[in-house]
């Protein structure tokens, strides 16, 4: 049995505000001021194996959205499952089940997932994947495609590139471990290019219990 938690934070910076004018358009003024858009998810997880080489899980997330100084928030669920064989892993998820914020219903998702490992240098330091994604809203549909390498166990390089909206790019990251597969301590850097919304940069650390 695995439990596990977690906390999200997106914040977009400053963004100016703009006013109306006397002529009817809309105009952007340093007097006016500035306000930020802050995403924030708090998350509990449990996980288990129910078979062999089968696993099943379920997240309970409370995810709250703050435009200046409007703020909503709501809970949700995630359940998955897991079938491993040797080097081979196949999942599936559903994500963002009930709430809404605000009138806005959460977009739910519905993904399937497959991961190779293979040996180079040492056992299982290369794997690629390749992921369906499914918005259950709007049938939208879009792929996603990666692969790790890690480096003496200690140093993972990691690329990969989404069909999804703007971020429809190649991202790339690094992570950094103990040495072992089923470290204790890990923390994670991604990088995605974006013309539209400016470069998204992603930390994560992973503690071990």
């Amino acid at each position: 049995n695995h439990l596990g938690a977690g906390f999200v934070l997106l914040k977009s910076g400053g963004i100016l505000k703009t006013l109306e004018t006397q002529a009817g358009s809309y105009d952007g003024s340093a007097a006016a001021g500035e306000f930020a858009d802050t995403d924030v998810s708090a998350f509990v997880s449990y996980a288990r194996k129910v078979a062999l080489g089968m696993s099943f899980g379920a997240t309970l997330k409370n995810v709250s959205q703050g435009v200046a100084e409007d703020r909503s928030g709501t809970f949700c669920a995630d359940i998955g499952a897991m079938i491993a064989g040797g080097p081979l892993k196949i999942g599936a998820t559903v994500q963002n089940l009930g709430g809404n914020i605000r009138e806005a219903t959460l977009p739910a998702t519905a993904k399937a997932g497959i991961a190779l490992e293979s040996s180079l240098l040492t056992p299982d330091d290369f794997t690629v994947s390749a992921e369906a994604d499914v918005r259950l809203n709007d049938t939208f549909l879009y792929w996603s495609a990666g692969a790790e390498f890690w480096l003496g166990g200690f140093l993972g390089l990691r690329a990969g590139r989404s069909t999804y909206g703007d971020f429809g790019r190649v991202s790339y990251g690094i992570g950094v471990r103990n040495g072992l597969k089923s470290s204790l301590y890990q923390v994670d850097y991604a990088y995605t290019p974006s013309a539209g919304f400016g470069s998204v940069h992603r930390i994560s650390a992973t503690v071990g219990m």
